[in-house]
């Protein structure tokens, strides 16, 4: 992949990222509005079609990253959102990973 594209794509990454932890901050529940944010932030770590099973991984990383005293255990997170562990981990690890490459770019 060239410079330009990978640079856009980690731009298109940030900017998901950086929408969808302000409306998690918010309200963190599937509401309309946070789930178009969840579908963008998963588009843009490349799954296409995401599922409600997905948003609600997403949304318990992202629920625990912005309100850090929430939740003493990752466990307590992905319980309080009805959601694997292995489905929360996996998850966590895409934004860390992509977390840790928009770093890199910049």
């Amino acid at each position: 992949m060239c410079c330009v594209c990978y640079t856009h794509m980690a731009s298109l990454l940030s900017t998901a990222l950086e929408a969808a932890a302000a409306i998690v901050l918010e309200e963190p529940s599937l509401t309309s509005p946070c789930q178009k944010a969840l579908r963008r932030l998963a588009n843009a770590l490349g799954t296409p079609m995401p599922t409600q099973a997905t948003f609600r991984a997403l949304l318990a990383v992202l629920d625990q990253r912005t309100h850090p005293g929430k939740f003493a255990l990752d466990k307590d997170a992905w319980g309080a959102h009805g959601v694997s562990r292995k489905s929360f981990s996996a998850w966590r690890r895409k934004l860390n990973q992509a977390s840790l490459s928009d770093e890199t770019v910049d």
